[in-house]
């Protein structure tokens, strides 16, 4: 996600994605 907790962030890309999406 962008500019969201960097633990949560992993997996992630560079979508509008909140902390929980990697939950």
């Amino acid at each position: 996600g962008i500019q969201t907790d960097a633990a949560a962030e992993r997996g992630s890309s560079d979508t509008p994605n909140v902390a929980i999406d990697s939950q």
